[in-house]
């Protein structure tokens, strides 16, 4: 049985909802986000549950989700 990782802090979790919302509007799945930012659909899911801080993630990846998604961080 996996573990579920527990959020990383409150704004990670909000970061994370907006993740979700902006992804959601795009039309597009977890895993169709995650190929387009070229990480593991595993690391982007724990984007969007707030199990992961966006401010310790890799700047690369930051500003993908920032152009895909169309989000400020």
């Amino acid at each position: 049985m996996e573990k579920t990782k527990k959020p990383y802090n409150e704004e990670a979790v909000k970061w994370g909802a907006q993740l979700a919302e902006a992804r959601k509007k795009l039309g597009l799945t977890q895993a169709e986000t995650a190929m387009k930012l070229g990480i593991s659909t595993n690391y982007y899911c724990h984007l969007e549950q707030g199990c992961c801080s966006l401010g310790r993630a890799n700047g690369a990846v930051r500003l993908n989700i920032k152009k895909l998604l169309k989000v400020s961080l």
